[in-house]
């Protein structure tokens, strides 16, 4: 939006509860395994940089092949946010958080799944775009693996 003249309009800041709102909603999406749109859609429209165990991924074909890969890998998935620290700051917003992250993978011919699981710390970076927050910078910085007895899946 452009106010009279050229100067760009401001851009309100993010509010602690719509980035946290942003948080759970991305993990809710991943269990729900919707297409690749309905997760780009909160990712920075510029391209997001994602580190995950897997790899690093940078932008949105960057994130379309993890997806792809995961979605695919993954069933019956539980991700259990145990700590959620959002700092709001001019332009954006900076989030730490811990994840419980468990998960059932199958590799054919293999007669039963097998589960695993990891306590995975965050660090995302959040920014306004089109009016709403989207995830610019997500980066897994440890991913520990959880005893195979701790099992917490419904």
């Amino acid at each position: 939006m452009i106010r009279t003249g050229d100067a760009p309009a401001a851009v309100v800041p993010l509010e602690r509860w719509e980035v946290a709102d942003l948080v759970l909603t991305w993990f809710r999406r991943l269990v729900d395994k919707p297409p690749a749109e309905d997760m780009l859609a909160m990712l920075d429209p510029d391209g997001p940089t994602m580190v995950f165990p897997e790899g690093t991924f940078a932008g949105v074909a960057g994130f379309r092949t993890w997806y792809a890969a995961v979605t695919s890998t993954y069933f019956d998935q539980v991700h259990a946010v145990r700590a959620l620290d959002v700092d709001c700051r001019a332009g954006g917003a900076e989030v730490r958080l811990t994840v419980d992250w468990q998960a059932w993978t199958w590799q054919p011919p293999a007669a039963f799944s097998e589960w695993t699981g990891a306590v995975a710390r965050q660090h995302w970076n959040v920014r306004r775009a089109d009016g709403r927050p989207v995830i610019t910078d997500y980066r897994v910085v440890a991913f520990e693996p959880m005893n195979s007895g701790v099992r917490r899946l419904p």
